[in-house]
């Protein structure tokens, strides 16, 4: 073998000197350097010779392998086994989350009439109507002071008119004698010496007479002011309305806002439930759902 290696070796450096001078065969000295390479390496590493085949196994051994394959089968339907409680637990745990989810649900709506996740938009939304109408009716109460501060009040100088006008005068001292005649025909109708009608004749005169007094006192009360004076009047008149009307419209609201907030209040245990506890369950049954397949795959 040494000796037909020497010989490829002076085979290649022929090739070689002749590639120098000629270089068209250099492709060829190479070509059979690479044959010579492959030679070589056949002849110092021949192949392999064939495996012998295992001999046969002892009794013993098929009995300690059997062995050991039912422990593994055994710790296989453990883990299994172990797996599927676990499973059993926590679907439990979460199906009792569900329930608490679902109740506080039902209380909430039942308290402000929506659901959990419309409870604080519209709680946030009503506190800013809430304030904006507290605002409108003190803006109101102060533009409705300066006006009637403007037109000199509502009873400013009534009293004095009143007292000084005489044909209320004359008006309340007819109320007064139909008055002490409706008492007289009251009492004489005790003693049967008149009719019923005229005694509903009495009370009817003393009707008009009261309502002929209040008509002018009414007109008297008035203070005789120019037309811009009515027309500041008739604005008092409408901020009044307005101011009693988003009165009304707060007290609404606070009863909105207080339901509102009551549901908040229960809104936190929801939350709570609904982030923290359900979604742990969940990935954990997934979890083991996934291992549980595995196991199934990897099953001895």
């Amino acid at each position: 073998m040494l000796r037909a290696r020497m010989r490829f070796a002076d085979s290649v450096r022929h090739l070689v000197c002749l590639g120098c001078r000629f270089p068209q065969v250099v492709l060829l000295a190479c070509f059979a350097a690479m044959i010579g390479v492959a030679g070589c390496v056949l002849a110092a590493d021949p192949a392999p010779a064939a495996a012998k085949p295992a001999p046969p196994a002892s009794k013993d051994e098929l009995r300690q392998q059997k062995i050991e394959e039912h422990q593994r089968t055994e710790k296989w339907c453990n883990e299994r086994d172990r797996m599927q409680e676990q499973m059993a637990k926590l679907e439990a745990e979460r199906h009792q989350c569900l329930l608490m989810q679902k109740e506080i649900r039902d209380d909430i709506i039942k308290t402000c009439g929506l659901s959990p996740e419309n409870v604080l938009p519209v709680l946030l939304a009503s506190e800013k109507e809430r304030f904006a109408l507290e605002s409108q009716v003190m803006l109101k109460s102060m533009r409705q002071d300066r006006i009637e501060r403007m037109i000199g009040g509502p009873t400013n100088g009534t009293k004095e008119r009143t007292e000084s006008d005489v044909v209320l005068r004359h008006l309340e001292t007819i109320v007064a004698v139909r008055k002490a005649a409706l008492n007289r025909a009251h009492e004489v109708q005790k003693k049967n010496a008149i009719s019923e009608s005229d005694v509903q004749q009495a009370e009817a005169d003393l009707a008009e007479a009261e309502i002929r007094a209040e008509l002018r006192r009414e007109e008297v009360a008035k203070s005789p002011a120019d037309a811009e004076t009515g027309r500041l009047a008739q604005q008092v008149h409408e901020l009044r309305l307005d101011v009693a009307q988003d009165e009304l419209q707060a007290k609404i609201l606070d009863q909105k806002l207080a339901a509102l907030k009551k549901a908040r209040d229960m809104l936190d245990r929801y939350n709570e439930i609904t982030e923290l506890k359900i979604p742990p369950f969940s990935r954990q049954l997934q979890e083991l759902q996934i291992r549980l397949m595995q196991a199934e795959i990897d099953r001895p």
